[in-house]
């Protein structure tokens, strides 16, 4: 009878890691999506300091990014909106992390850069997203731009408290690759 348990709880666990496995790739919108979510819910909720769940939040932050621009790519627009407002809500945890680890007095300056970067990115791909989508979906692309210039913003500050010349130089950078898309 114990080996007759144990062989169905292996077989559920299998199943299990197998449909949060083909969840990862799933989109707003998908069957298999709320799976992804729920996975990242629990990765949010593992032990850590709260540079490390600034991190993983940041990470959530740029798998909604990288649905927003799936979805746009392939003809999906309708799902936009669901993918911003989780967008919205990575972001600004990563955010709450970023203020709670200066609060405890963890160093935040790598994750305030490594924050003003991915957001400086975040805005390219939204933006080409913007050029993509059709009319009706372009003010919910505009929210997820604002909200990456608000990060992008609030991180940049942070990181010039400790590294002035290093914010910068980011800063420059960052309106260097604005300048040449206006360009183009």
């Amino acid at each position: 009878m114990a080996r007759i348990v144990l062989v169905i709880v292996l077989a559920l666990s299998a199943v299990g890691e197998g449909t949060v496995y083909a969840a990862q790739s799933s989109l707003p919108g998908d069957t298999l999506y709320p799976v992804k979510l729920g996975n990242e819910q629990i990765i949010m909720m593992l032990p850590g300091d709260d540079v490390v769940r600034a991190e993983r939040a940041l990470s959530s932050a740029e798998q909604r990014v990288e649905e927003m621009e799936a979805l746009a790519e392939n003809g999906r627009p309708q799902d936009l909106g669901l993918a911003v407002e989780k967008y919205d809500y990575a972001l600004n945890m990563t955010l709450v992390r970023i203020e709670q680890a200066g609060n405890s007095g963890l160093a935040t300056k790598n994750i305030t850069a490594l924050v003003a970067e991915a957001t400086t990115k975040h805005l390219y791909v939204l933006d080409t997203v913007y050029d993509k989508v059709p009319p009706q979906v372009k003010e919910a692309i505009a929210h997820a731009r604002n909200i990456s210039e608000t990060g992008y913003f609030y991180a940049l500050a942070a990181l010039a408290r400790d590294d002035t010349m290093h914010a910068a130089e980011m800063n420059l950078v960052a309106m260097e690759g604005r300048l040449n898309r206006v360009r183009a």
